[in-house]
């Protein structure tokens, strides 16, 4: 049986202030916007940056993004954020469910078990909040650009973000797969079953033409760095953060071979193939 309408209400709105809602909405539409940087919930980015756009959220005012170049600030501080809430941004008996064994249930039918219970007793601010987010990640896993991506294991993103949507004992440690499997599961099907399905389409598909050539263009230099096994992937050009060396490896590659000094006294085998 459901919470009530009104106590759902009441209870949905506790979590977070209506300003800061709409300062968490203006931080999803710019991701949105820039689905394509790469590390998106995975690179702290700039800490200052990081620090006034989490003080925005908190205070319910509009973050400034630095000219559309603080992406990667924008998801650590929303991360950030939402690991601070007054109460966790899912569910502790949705978080329950999809934490449970359940042998023999597959992670599709646990997702949208765990999406009705959402939509049944998750209302107010809280459902408007964690709808918006599910549908970020979705729209992120759709418009990633393939650097982010794997053919076996897909986006990171679920795994990324397991700590900010569930709390983790260590007990659930060596079961952490199987719940990246059914949030990856929850994230895909959370779209369609919350009720934001036809605009998310749109939004994904006019991404989707607007980027068509910068995949071709991108492919095709990933391809390029790929011909190079030792380089890659240490150096990426994919985007101005990277355009750098990183670490200490790829000095050492780029270095120049030398000649080691032969010893003054060798085997005479050796010594005479030297010279």
């Amino acid at each position: 049986m459901g919470i009530p309408g009104s106590k759902r209400q009441e209870a949905g709105d506790d979590i977070i202030s209506k300003k800061s809602l709409e300062a968490v909405k203006e931080s999803i539409n710019f991701l949105k916007r820039h689905a394509r940087e790469e590390g998106l919930f995975r690179r702290a980015g700039r800490r200052e940056l990081r620090k006034q756009i989490l003080g925005a959220l908190t205070r319910g005012e509009k973050p400034d993004f630095e000219n559309a170049s603080g992406a990667l600030e924008c998801a650590a501080a929303l991360q950030l954020f939402l690991s601070q809430l007054k109460r966790p941004v899912m569910p502790q008996h949705v978080q329950q469910l999809i934490l449970a064994d359940n042998p023999g249930v597959t992670a599709h039918t646990v997702a949208k078990d765990a999406l009705g219970l959402i939509r049944q007793d998750v209302g107010g601010r809280h459902g408007e909040l964690l709808a918006d987010l599910l549908c970020l990640l979705r729209y992120l896993t759709l418009a990633a650009p393939p650097s982010e991506c794997s053919e076996l294991q897909g986006s990171p993103l679920p795994i990324a973000l397991l700590p900010v949507f569930f709390a983790l004992t260590p007990a659930d440690l060596n079961k952490w797969q199987q719940v990246a499997t059914r949030f990856s599961e929850l994230i895909t099907e959370a779209p369609e079953q919350l009720g934001v399905n036809s605009d998310f389409d749109n939004d994904v598909i006019d991404n989707a033409s607007d980027m068509e050539t910068t995949d071709t263009e991108e492919s095709e230099q990933l391809s390029r760095l790929r011909e190079f096994s030792l380089l890659f992937p240490i150096i990426r050009l994919a985007d101005d953060h990277n355009a750098h060396q990183v670490g200490e490896i790829a000095r050492v590659l780029a270095a120049p071979l030398r000649r080691p000094r032969l010893a003054g006294r060798l085997h005479p085998a050796i010594s005479h193939s030297a010279r």
